[in-house]
């Protein structure tokens, strides 16, 4: 039997990732997974030039043709064909650190329920904390603890818990806060393992910054249990409460997290002043979510210049 899958998307190389962070953590997951797991590329890209370098170079590799599924579609349909126990998701955007699958298996073995998520932050620098912060804030502080939100690309569960308790649908490019949401509603929640690190390449700003703003609304538009979802109701004159409950929470991340981030404290003040700044951009997300309505899978996939793929009658092993 297969003790775990480790699933690796190739919904980064539509919105534009280059192939060379990508091939990276496909032969991390490799590595990792040799003898004792497999590693299944849940395939959204579907290029045929891809398609036939996994084939050539990677035989050992199981690939899911999912192309045309939003992100976390590809990742359910992945969870049902896997044939390990446990299923690891590695985005290919990340590549895992020293430690990372021993710390994530000893978690899930000593579980039954709920799921196990690992650390993530973008790569090492100034900016790659602040975006870390900005993007990834809920991991702090860094310690042992229930966690209300996981970053699909670096969580794990057992694959029965997946079936039970799949993603939910939603307007969202990600629905993971969603997800850790109803699995603690429901008294499983996932669990925070600091010890299982990855580590994020750091995205374009202004895409990044935009699209985070447009889930920010879709998260109240999805999730009718949230207090914030009150908000909505005013409109645009919602945004400058959801701006600033967003740079409050910067704040008093940085100032509990920086030693996780390794942020010098001299930096603390100058990153505590640059987030009122940067939260602007989100502010277009935003106002694009209230004045447009709900897109269609969330603004992602196409909409910063993705490469488009059709969708197939059904997800196969290739």
């Amino acid at each position: 039997m297969t003790e775990f899958t480790i699933v690796i998307e190739s919904f980064n190389l539509t919105e534009g990732q280059g192939p060379s962070r990508w091939l990276t953590s496909l032969e991390s997951a490799r590595a990792l997974a040799r003898a004792r797991g497999e590693v299944l590329i849940a395939d959204v890209f579907g290029a045929p030039e891809f398609i036939a370098m996994l084939a050539r170079d990677y035989p050992d590799v199981r690939r899911v043709d999912v192309a045309g599924m939003k992100y976390d579609e590809a990742k359910a349909i992945a969870a049902h064909v896997a044939f390990g126990e446990f299923v690891l998701f590695l985005d290919g955007d990340c590549v895992p650190q020293p430690g990372w699958l021993d710390a994530m298996l000893d978690d899930l073995r000593r579980h039954e329920e709920g799921g196990a998520a690992g650390y993530t932050r973008y790569d090492p620098g100034f900016y790659g904390s602040l975006m870390s912060v900005m993007d990834f804030g809920f991991f702090y502080p860094l310690e042992s603890r229930p966690a209300r939100c996981y970053a699909s690309n670096n969580s794990g569960f057992r694959r029965r818990v997946l079936v039970e308790v799949p993603v939910p649908t939603g307007e969202m490019r990600c629905l993971c806060y969603f997800h850790a949401c109803v699995l603690e509603r429901r008294g499983t929640p996932m669990r925070l393992v600091p010890a299982a690190r990855v580590t994020h390449e750091t995205p374009a700003f202004l895409p990044e910054r935009t699209r985070h703003g447009y889930d920010t609304i879709a998260a109240a538009w999805t999730d009718p249990s949230l207090p914030e979802r009150s908000w909505l109701a005013l409109g645009v004159l919602s945004v400058p409460l959801f701006y600033m409950r967003d740079v409050w929470l910067d704040w008093r991340r940085t100032i509990t997290g920086y030693r996780a981030l390794r942020l010098p404290q001299w930096q603390v003040a100058p990153a505590l002043a640059m987030f009122p700044l940067m939260r602007l951009a989100d502010v277009v997300g935003m106002l694009k979510a209230l004045t447009s309505g709900p897109v269609k899978g969330g603004w992602g996939g196409t909409a910063f210049g993705a490469r488009r793929v059709s969708t197939p009658q059904g997800a196969q092993g290739a």
